[in-house]
C-alpha cells in the first residue's frame, strides 16, 4: 500500500471515529429513558412468526438484562452499523465529499432520532440493515458474494413485512451493470431469486391478514395521504423542523393533499425517465424513496407513514442530496479552473504583447 493510499485510509478512519463518537454522544441522553407507547407490548408480544428477527433482538435484550438502558443501546449498535453500510454504499456511487455527506445526515439527521430511540422501532432498523447489505452486494458485484443478496433480504424481510420492496431496490442498484456481470451474478442468484419471491408473496399475504382493519375512505384519498406524509418527512430532510409522534396527516386540506401527489408522482417519473436514460444517482435516490413505501400505498393500513417508517426511505432521499451536492462542488470547480484557464491565457498574451 503506497503512502497516499495509507493517507486516505487513515483519514477515512479518524472520520469515522468522529462520527461515531458524535452519534454515540448524540443519543446518550436518551439511553436511560424508560420504554414509551407501545414499547413493552411489542418486546413482550412480538410474535417471531411474524418477525423473527426482531423477536430474536428483543429476546437477546431480556438474556442481556431487560432493562430500557440495554434496549436502547442496541437499537443504537444497529444505527451504527446501518451508518456504516450507507457509507460502503454511498462510496460506491457517489464522490467522497458527497459520501460523507449522507453518512454524516444519516447517522445525525433529527429525523432518524424516533426510529433509534423507540425501542418498538427496532424492526425498521433491522429491515434497513439487511436491505442495505443486499443493495451493496448488488453494487460491488463480485459473483461470489451474490449469496449475499438473498440472505440480505430474507434478512430483512424476517424483521418487517415492509422489506417485500427490497427486491426492487436490488433491482435499482443492480440496473446498469454490464450484461456479463448479470449472466455472472444470475447463475448464483437464480435460486435465491425463486425463494424470496415466495417469501415476499408469504409476508405480503400475512400483511395482509394481520392488519387490524383498513384507512377510512377510497384508495384514491388514502394514496394521496400517505403521499402527503412522503412529502412532508422528504421535507424534513432538508430542513428538519416540525418532528412530531403524530402529524394528524389525516387533516391536511385538500389543496395540500393534492399538490403533494401531483408533485410526487411527477418527480418519480421524471426520476425514473433520467434513470433508464443516465443511471444518475440523484434519480436513483428519488426512486428508492418511492419504492421504498411502495408497499404503504399498495395495502390500505390503518394508520399513515410515521417518522420511524422513513428510516430506510431516508436513505434515497439522502443519496439524492449527496448526488447533488457532488455535482454543486463540481461545478464549482469546473468554474474556478476555467476562470484560472483565462486568467493564464490572458497573461501570455499580454506578455507576448510585451
Amino acid at each position: 500500500m503506497d503512502l497516499s493510499r495509507q493517507a486516505h485510509v487513515l483519514i477515512a478512519t479518524l472520520i469515522g471515529l468522529c462520527l461515531v463518537t458524535l452519534t454515540v454522544w448524540v443519543y446518550a441522553p436518551g439511553q436511560h429513558n424508560s420504554y414509551v407507547y407501545e414499547d413493552s407490548v411489542v418486546r413482550e408480544s412480538s410474535g417471531s412468526a411474524y418477525r423473527p428477527v426482531a423477536a430474536w433482538t428483543y429476546a437477546l435484550d431480556r438474556r442481556l438484562g431487560d432493562t430500557p438502558a440495554i434496549a436502547h443501546a442496541q437499537s443504537l449498535a444497529w444505527h451504527l452499523l446501518n451508518g456504516l453500510l450507507v457509507w460502503l454504499l454511498a462510496s460506491r456511487l457517489l464522490r467522497p465529499a458527497g459520501a460523507l455527506l449522507v453518512v454524516a445526515a444519516f447517522l445525525l439527521h433529527p429525523l432518524m432520532t424516533e426510529a433509534v430511540a423507540y425501542a418498538a422501532a427496532r424492526a425498521d432498523l433491522l429491515a434497513t440493515t439487511g436491505m442495505l447489505a443486499a443493495c451493496l452486494v448488488a453494487v460491488v458485484q463480485p459473483w461470489w458474494m451474490s449469496y449475499g443478496i438473498g440472505a440480505g433480504l430474507l434478512w430483512a424481510l424476517g424483521a418487517k413485512e415492509s422489506a417485500v420492496a427490497g427486491p426492487l431496490l436490488v433491482g435499482l442498484c443492480c440496473y446498469g451493470r454490464t450484461s456479463r456481470g448479470l449472466r455472472g451474478a444470475g447463475a448464483y442468484t437464480g435460486l435465491l431469486v425463486v425463494l424470496t419471491v415466495v417469501a415476499v408473496v408469504f409476508r405480503v399475504l400475512l400483511w395482509q391478514f394481520d392488519t387490524e382493519g383498513h384507512a377510512p375512505g377510497s384508495w384514491l384519498s388514502y394514496a394521496a395521504h400517505q403521499g402527503t406524509a412522503l412529502v412532508t418527512y422528504t421535507a424534513m430532510l432538508i430542513a428538519p423542523v416540525g418532528q412530531s409522534i403524530d402529524h394528524d396527516f389525516d387533516t391536511v386540506s385538500t389543496a395540500r393533499l393534492v399538490l403533494s401527489s401531483v408533485g410526487l408522482l411527477t418527480t418519480a417519473i421524471l426520476a425514473g425517465w433520467r434513470f433508464s436514460r443516465h443511471h444518475d444517482t440523484w434519480a436513483l435516490g428519488m426512486l428508492w424513496l418511492v419504492v421504498a413505501v411502495a408497499p404503504r400505498f399498495l395495502l390500505r393500513l390503518p394508520e399513515w407513514l410515521n417518522e420511524h417508517q422513513f428510516y430506510l426511505p431516508a436513505v434515497g432521499g439522502l443519496l439524492c442530496l449527496g448526488s447533488l451536492f457532488d455535482t454543486t462542488l463540481a461545478a464549482l470547480g469546473s468554474s474556478e479552473r476555467r476562470r484560472g484557464a483565462s486568467a493564464n491565457f490572458h497573461a501570455t498574451r499580454v506578455a507576448q504583447g510585451a
